[in-house]
């Protein structure tokens, strides 16, 4: 009788810790297939990675994805396949010279996703993920956060994303894994000058984060100049 209590008693246990882990399940950083690192598939398996059927794309409030420094942008990702009823998202920012940290991504939904961090190749990585049920949903799910770029021009940035659709079963089988990369460049300042067309007129630039001025050279200037500049001149 004695063993047969303790037998059951641990059955109850083990199925209670089991629960509790079900329950409190968030996502887990360093699995966005940037450099270094694996993906979802690592621990979700059942189907081919980047199956038929549904997707992972991300989207953004840049413009033709380039980056001023300094500037705050929307960044979303949305994870979709028909018939599912669960999403995750793990997704980084870096640089593409030494796979550092790019910029500051700021959490806009609390209750939904979190940041979370992961050392890959002796580097602290951020990571924005999902929270548990933060991605409860039919068919499909967006995850959203802010972003401030560099205060400098740091070249090409990457955003690394990776998704899973989920059946909701309370285990990791069934599960489908997408994965994606968008390359961020830098947006080069520009000058417009009006007139465009003034007879002896030339224009230089210098690199903008480097010294913020320009030369105007020229001969018979006797027309006024206007010159706009972008942002980061100002």
């Amino acid at each position: 009788m004695k063993k047969f209590l303790s037998i059951s008693f641990a059955t109850i246990l083990v199925a209670v810790i089991f629960g509790a882990w079900v329950q409190s399940d968030t996502g887990i950083a360093g699995y966005t297939t940037s450099h270094g690192e694996n993906n979802c598939t690592n621990c979700h398996s059942g189907n081919t990675l980047n199956a038929a059927g549904g997707s992972i794309t991300p989207s953004s409030t840049m413009t033709n994805w380039q980056y001023q420094p300094g500037t705050v942008y929307t960044i979303s990702i949305k994870v979709k396949r028909t018939g599912m009823v669960i999403f995750g998202v793990d997704a980084e920012m870096l640089t593409v010279n030494d796979t550092s940290n790019a910029g500051t991504i700021t959490i806009t939904n609390s209750t939904t996703t979190q940041i979370k961090t992961k050392t890959v190749l002796g580097k602290s990585r951020n990571n924005f993920v999902h929270k548990s049920n933060g991605g409860l949903s039919n068919d499909s799910a967006i995850f959203s956060f802010n972003w401030t770029a560099p205060s400098t021009n740091k070249g090409n940035i990457k955003i690394y994303v990776s998704g899973n659709a989920a059946n909701n079963s309370n285990t990791n089988q069934g599960d489908y894994i997408y994965t994606t990369n968008q390359t961020i460049t830098y947006a080069t300042p520009s000058l417009t000058v009006t007139p465009l067309r003034l007879k002896g007129f030339t224009a230089t630039t210098l690199t903008p984060s480097v010294a913020k001025s320009f030369v105007l050279t020229g001969s018979n200037l006797t027309d006024s100049i206007k010159v706009t500049a972008s942002t980061e001149w100002q």
